[in-house]
């Protein structure tokens, strides 16, 4: 398997929308991938969890883990998105990057595989959009995550892409 960085984007709470509930085990979950992941993790956690910082760590990284709270919105999806610490990061912000160096995006986050089908047929959705801005692997979840039932999951995931790489290291954790 390639070496990769990876960037560990966690959010425990953000005061951009309390509605929100406080996710404890975002650090955990981290801190699960630092047990098995061997190339250098860069963790950016909660009030360092910024828009700006969040979308510089991308370009200096391979792989990306989020661990915070999604929402999809079909009455609006380009403002769907993952909130950070001080803003939404969103679908229409993700569609304006190159992300063609990444090899994974880990989507942690309630509903990050939610899209919808526009006129056109055009997809759109948090996958589609890492996708279309050149990342080669995406793995999201199309319900609630509960963080702490996540974490044996998460690490056999990074165990399982240390050993086979990204894509085929995927098919291995779903066995």
């Amino acid at each position: 398997a390639r070496r990769s960085a990876l960037l560990g984007v966690a959010l425990t709470s953000s005061p951009v929308d309390e509605t929100y509930p406080p996710l404890p085990g975002a650090l955990e979950e981290l801190q699960s991938i630092c047990q098995v992941w061997p190339y250098g993790l860069t963790p950016v956690v909660d009030e360092n969890a910024l828009h700006t910082t969040v979308q510089a760590g991308l370009a200096q990284v391979d792989c990306v883990h989020f661990t915070c709270h999604g929402d999809f919105f079909p009455e609006n999806p380009e403002r769907s998105g993952l909130l950070l610490y001080d803003k939404w990061f969103t679908i229409g912000d993700i569609y304006h990057l190159c992300l063609n160096h990444l090899d994974l995006v880990v989507l942690a986050s309630c509903w990050g595989a939610s899209s919808t089908i526009l006129p056109g047929d055009m997809h759109i959705g948090l996958p589609f959009a890492f996708l279309d801005s050149g990342v080669q692997t995406v793995v999201a979840s199309l319900w609630e995550v509960d963080h702490a039932a996540n974490i044996p999951f998460t690490k056999t995931l990074y165990k399982q892409i240390v050993q086979y790489g990204p894509m085929t290291g995927v098919a291995q954790a779903q066995r």
